[in-house]
């Protein structure tokens, strides 16, 4: 038996009565006080003490340092050898006790003496099914007082269990009794709470859980990089559906800079760039425009033009982001038009304790242009404040992001003279100068009005300002000339989300709802071009030096460039949602499970608006000669509306609001009704299945924004019954296997449905044909994944999937004489069946327990996707229809290597992070020989952060260590007729910065 010896000044003389009641205690196993004393005699006693990194063995002799308390306990049942760090000012004896002592541990008293033993496991007390039933609810935290959704709480003994929401609150339905609950969560020790259940009553238990993090015998308190990372696996584990899920204390640590970059570590998630930063994401082998994108459940709109339904993500600020959720498999209640996948991005929350997070960096890019007029520099701030306020009743959060960075990137192009040769018919090079500034802010209050009732209040406001010069130099071989053109313009994005949403639970139902408004815009006002031109013989140059002619290369030494045309644009895009939706769930027992019946709706209402307009003004050369030599270029970021532009004499005829009459000008409007039925069932303990159907309906109408574009009104409404079925097996804990299917369809692009004229470019000798008839595709899907789980925050997984499309979107081409010259038609048609197939595989593993001491603080990250996908195609070439089969916009082959080192010790922590992707067929040539693909591309990154102090560490970035070229070419890359149609470098860049949390 051992006992605590207190100071000397403490010692008393001996009682034969207290040393009975020892005796009797001890012997009995009592938990209890002795009865002659009364309890708040000891356990209300005030005492302040404090401790840092030691045992709880070393906090009680401090307690009884400073108080009339002894502790007794057996050593050989009671472990106090765990580490703690925690501070006491005047709390009680119990309120010590009860938040420091193991969960296994429980006390009692005897005279001044308290008791330590280990607990017994309760074995719950068995009722009978017509009893009334009364509720368990309570918060799940860390001895830090940190939330942890998604765990998993049980009625031990019973068939009864649920998971926390993402604020750790938890609420239980249970019968009359006593019970034992337990709680899990990855990486965190089970902890188990006695509750007493009555008749039409809710009884309060909070349990508090301790991580799980012992290695060779020390102690550890987790990183936020680990700590994030229980958070995410806990919620994949526990979801309906198959899902990913990132935390922000994850992709926080590594390189990434806005939100397409975050999700490039996801398994099956491709990136396309823009110059270099990440914009687009494809899942699973379907394109961008097959994905649903959210913002704390509400969908975002897409402002680019260019991009139709899909949404580029580079607008979006990651520092605002609370976490990051893919989901794969589709239920009822989710959105009906993403088949390749959802992609959530909540926001970040009021804390249950204060937050303030501040971090400021500096950085450059190590560009390629060859024209530095904006910079190289790089800079990055961002601010997050929490708090709750009258007893957690009322939280606040405010966050702030801005980051700017000034790049540049040269293109080269090749043209040959034709399908098989090398030989340069036309080169070209696009150098590029660009200031980027995003910057995004949000403020979100909610309130609890009890356990049962709450509403949340969100804002958030992102803009992404795009200021772009372009030089470009067309060297024309083949037809002896040369064109030297500057692109002075601004691209400006914004998104804004306003939401409202509330949760209440009845007693016999429980009801959330949503209501938002999302606006999204994209401007790009004086976009304006000044092109100049000359005749140059190239006769006398060899064809690899014509290959490498620059953008400053001066061919012809004899002779200037003059200014020939002048083309201003002026571009506007509006998106705005108006949305809503119900959500009611009805509990239910059947054989002995609790059970879900859940039925709700959702209404979008959508505007949309694309007005473009163009002038151009052809420059006669004699009258306006501003000659320019070789190499060089004029009106350098000189817009049209800028007063320099005065001095072109002729602008006077130049009308700057001339409609641009192509058909590119609609505004639409687009209401979406859904309604669905869903069922969650417990089959077995083990066994379950969501099942349900959803019904969305889809209506559009068309009109023209000016008279003269277009006279018809199109307007059409199709409807989609999606049944869904997933079962999902839990071999134990943490193996689970699920079974999964569902279908979905896509919408149609925006601009394929215009009623309205061609549009005819031209430049590039292009004509784009509308078609109003287009139906949506619809598609079926097949998932089995299996996911192992350990209690080290390590997951295996592996999922095999299948997409099979119907009445397939696809571009149709062909080919037509227009004004004596031979134009290539594209027209979206449904074509015929398509499908993706492939498997995933993940594996997440840190070495912590492994038992060797080099790694104990290394970790891996990684995981494959391999997306077979076909497509049918169909060409019309001399009248007559050639069928070709291809694979989808995506990559066949990803590949995801990240090797991580945390070391909360000395406050360490260290990511290096690969990404593999193979080809991607981008757009269609005239045959196999002319298909345009990007090329295959791997990008390493590193970052790496260290703790100064408790509350300030320092970090550094660096992005594209390869050094990574964006390279297009004709044909598949893999095969050994492809040859090489442009390349684009971009350099790497990085940056320092330090960060504060409170």
């Amino acid at each position: 038996m051992k006992k605590i010896k207190r100071k000397q000044k403490n010692n008393h003389t001996f009682c034969p009565s207290r040393a009975f009641h020892l005796l009797l205690a001890i012997l009995m196993g009592v938990n209890v006080s002795a009865r002659s004393v009364s309890v708040p005699q000891v356990l209300d006693t005030k005492v302040s003490v404090s401790v840092e990194e030691e045992t709880v063995e070393s906090l009680l002799k401090k307690i009884e340092s400073v108080s009339e308390i002894s502790f007794v306990y057996s050593k050989s049942k009671v472990s106090l050898v765990d580490k703690i760090s925690r501070t006491y000012v005047d709390k009680s004896i119990k309120f010590i006790l009860t938040d420091a002592l193991p969960q296994d541990v429980s006390f009692g008293t005897a005279q001044n003496t308290v008791i330590l033993k280990k607990k017994k496991q309760t074995a719950p007390k068995k009722v009978m099914s017509f009893q009334a039933n009364g509720r368990a609810t309570g918060t799940i935290t860390d001895k830090n007082g940190n939330f942890l959704p998604y765990a998993t709480v049980i009625a031990l003994g019973t068939r009864r269990g649920t998971t926390s929401d993402i604020d750790g609150t938890y609420s239980l339905e249970l019968p009359e009794g006593s019970y034992t609950l337990q709680a899990k969560y990855i990486g965190y020790m089970d902890a188990e709470i006695p509750v007493t259940i009555a008749g039409d009553s809710t009884v309060s238990a909070n349990i508090v859980l301790k991580e799980n993090a012992t290695a060779l015998e020390e102690t550890v308190v987790y990183g936020n990089l680990s700590r994030g990372q229980a958070k995410a696996l806990n919620e994949q584990k526990n979801a309906e559906n198959f899902k990913n899920v990132v935390s922000y204390e994850q992709f926080s640590k590594y390189a990434d800079r806005n939100a397409a970059e975050a999700l490039q570590r996801i398994p099956g998630i491709a990136l396309s760039r823009d110059q270099g930063e990440g914009e687009l994401v494809s899942i699973r082998g379907l394109s961008p425009r097959f994905n649903a994108v959210q913002v704390n459940g509400s969908r975002i709109p897409s402002p680019d033009p260019d991009t139709d339904r899909a949404v580029g993500l580079d607008l979006l600020q990651a520092d605002l982001m609370e976490s990051i959720v893919v989901n794969k498999t589709l239920t009822p209640e989710m959105d009906g038009d993403a088949i390749g996948g959802t992609v959530n991005f909540n926001l970040k929350q009021a804390p249950d304790k204060p937050i303030l997070n501040v971090s400021a960096s500096g950085g450059f890019n190590q560009q390629q242009s060859e024209f530095e007029d904006l910079g190289k520099d790089l800079q990055s701030f961002s601010a997050v404040l929490g708090k709750r306020f009258f007893n957690d009743k009322l939280g606040l959060i405010a966050a702030g992001s801005y980051y700017r960075t000034n790049r540049g990137s040269l293109l080269n192009q090749y043209l040959y003279t034709d399908e098989t040769s090398l030989n340069i018919e036309e080169k070209r090079n696009n150098d590029y100068d660009v200031r980027r500034v995003r910057y995004g802010l949000m403020f979100s209050p909610d309130i609890r009005f009890d356990k049962k009732n709450s509403l949340k209040l969100l804002a958030n406001y992102n803009v992404y300002d795009d200021d772009e010069i372009r030089r470009l130099v067309d060297y024309l071989v083949t037809d002896g000339e040369e064109s030297r053109e500057t692109r002075n313009r601004g691209e400006y994005q914004k998104h804004a989300l306003y939401q409202l949403s509330g949760d209440h639970d009845l007693s016999a139902m429980d009801i959330s709802y949503r209501f938002s408004y999302t606006e999204a815009e994209e401007e790009m006002p004086y976009r304006t071009y000044w092109r100049f031109g000359r005749d140059v013989d190239y006769s006398g140059l060899s064809n690899d030096e014509l290959t490498n002619l620059g953008v400053k290369d001066n061919p012809d030494t004899d002779s200037q460039l003059f200014l020939n045309r002048v083309r201003f644009d002026n571009n506007l895009t509006e998106d705005k949602n108006y949305e809503g939706r119900l959500d009611i769930e009805f509990p239910f027992e059947l054989i002995g499970m609790e059970n879900k019946l859940k039925v709700g709706g959702k209404f979008r209402n959508k505007n949309r608006i694309s007005d473009a307009k163009r002038s151009q003004l052809d420059v006669d050369e004699d009258v306006n000669p501003f000659p320019i030599n070789g190499g060089d270029f004029g009106f350098i970021n000189i817009r049209a509306n800028d007063p320099e532009a005065s001095q072109v004499g002729g602008l006077d005829d130049f009308v700057v609001d001339e409609d641009r009459g192509d058909g590119t000008d609609y505004e639409a409007e687009e209401n979406a009704v859904a309604a669905y039925v869903k069922l969650s069932l417990g089959l077995t303990e083990k066994l379950s299945l969501v099942t349900g159907v959803r019904f969305e309906s889809t209506n559009n109408k068309y009109s023209a924004i000016r008279a003269d574009d277009f006279n018809t009104v199109n307007e059409f409404t199709y409807s989609n019954l999606l049944p869904s079925a997933q079962f999902k097996y839990n071999f134990d804990d943490n193996t689970l296997m699920r079974l999964a299917y569902s279908s979905g369809f896509t919408r149609p692009p925006f601009s394929a449905l215009i009623p309205g004229p061609d549009n005819i470019d031209r430049d590039s000798r292009r004509i784009t044909r509308r078609n109003p008839e287009l139906e949506p595709s619809t598609v079926n899907n097949f998932d089995f994944i299996f996911e192992k789980y350990s209690n080290n925050l390590g997951v295996f997984t592996v999922g095999l999937f299948g997409k099979f499309v119907d009445n397939q979107i696809q571009t149709q081409r062909s080919f037509t004489d227009f004004e004596g010259d031979l134009y290539t038609v594209f027209q979206s048609i449904n074509g015929e069946n398509a499908k993706a197939m492939g498997v995933e595989v993940s594996l997440v593993h840190k070495f912590l327990n492994d038992g060797v001491p080099f790694l104990k603080w290394f970790g891996v990250s990684t995981n494959y996707t391999y997306a077979y996908t076909e497509q049918k195609i169909s060409t019309i070439v001399d009248d007559e229809v050639v069928n070709r089969t291809l694979p989808f916009e995506s990559p066949k082959n990803i590949f995801n290597l990240g090797l991580f080192y945390e070391n909360p010790k000395i406050g360490l922590t260290f990511t290096a992070s690969g990404v593999y992707r193979d080809a991607i067929l981008i757009d269609l040539g005239d045959n196999e020989l002319t298909d345009f693909y990007f090329g295959d591309e791997f990008h390493l990154d590193i970052s790496a952060s260290q703790r100064i102090t408790k509350k300030l560490s320092a970090f550094v970035q660096v992005n594209n260590i390869t050094d990574q070229d964006e390279r297009e070419f004709f044909g598949d890359p893999n095969e050994d007729f492809s040859r090489i149609h442009q390349t684009e470098g971009y350099g790497f860049w990085g940056s320092v910065g330090l960060k504060y949390e409170l």
